[in-house]
């Protein structure tokens, strides 16, 4: 007998139009292709740290996508973040934050060559919500906080990161750093599931595939892109593409 769980709540998503984002709509619908297997980290450049490292932040507002999952202790919840985002992290440090400050904190107080967030975007602005319905971490203190950390590669798995300008901006405040960000609003099923074989599958399956950024320009594998996906606050004109509008770098 197969077992499978296909979490139909929304998760993580964009907080609210309302300068204390509060009241938005969170996450969108369910996810519906596989995990992206495309991304190969570099080899990260030399830190103070002896070894290469990796954090993970998860922020607040994680309910919804563990309602009806069999196993949906914070124990399966992480193994699974671990398990899912292992294509781009090396020795892994992981941490549930309750706060912007706590998560401010939390990056510039190492050194990270590999910093990933999963949590609440915010629709208007350029920040995260770590804190559902709190405070945002906008984009200057999260760029002074990345490059205290001297990250190399930034992934924020947060509704809007790319579309509101937050990812590229970053890249651009945070020199020789390659910043990965979801365009759209983030959508997330976790996946758990025993095969007759006796597989157990416990991942997160997402939706988009991320769009990146360095020096404050699109790329693609690594080059820059002859034009760049549309953000808000870009002039639209009647010649775009409604479904995918791109504007000349």
């Amino acid at each position: 007998m197969t077992l499978q769980y296909r979490g139909g709540a929304r998760v993580p998503g964009t907080l609210g139009t309302s300068p204390g984002g509060v009241g938005g709509r969170v996450p969108g619908p369910v996810g519906r292709t596989l995990w992206q297997k495309h991304s190969t980290l570099p080899e990260p450049a030399a830190t103070k740290s002896s070894k290469p490292k990796a954090l993970i932040v998860l922020g607040t507002g994680h309910d919804g996508i563990k309602k009806g999952v069999r196993l949906n202790s914070d124990k399966y919840f992480d193994k699974s973040a671990r398990d899912s985002f292992a294509p781009y992290t090396k020795e892994v440090t992981l941490v549930h934050v309750d706060s912007a400050k706590e998560m401010r904190e939390l990056i510039e107080g190492d050194t990270w060559n590999v910093v990933i967030y999963f949590g609440h975007g915010v629709e208007n602005q350029m920040a995260l919500a770590p804190k559902e319905g709190g405070k945002h971490l906008n984009e200057e203190e999260l760029a002074h906080a990345l490059k205290k950390a001297q990250a190399k590669q930034v992934y924020l798995f947060g509704c809007k990161a790319g579309e509101t300008g937050l990812a590229r901006k970053l890249s651009k405040d945070v020199p020789g750093t390659t910043v990965h960000g979801t365009f759209g609003s983030l959508d997330v099923d976790w996946e758990q599931r025993m095969d007759p074989d006796k597989t157990f599958t416990n991942k997160f399956v997402f939706k988009e595939v991320l769009t990146e950024y360095k020096s404050g320009f699109q790329m693609k594998d690594g080059k820059k892109t002859k034009q760049r996906r549309q953000e808000r606050g870009d002039r639209i004109t009647i010649d775009d593409d409604p479904l995918e509008p791109m504007v000349d770098q």
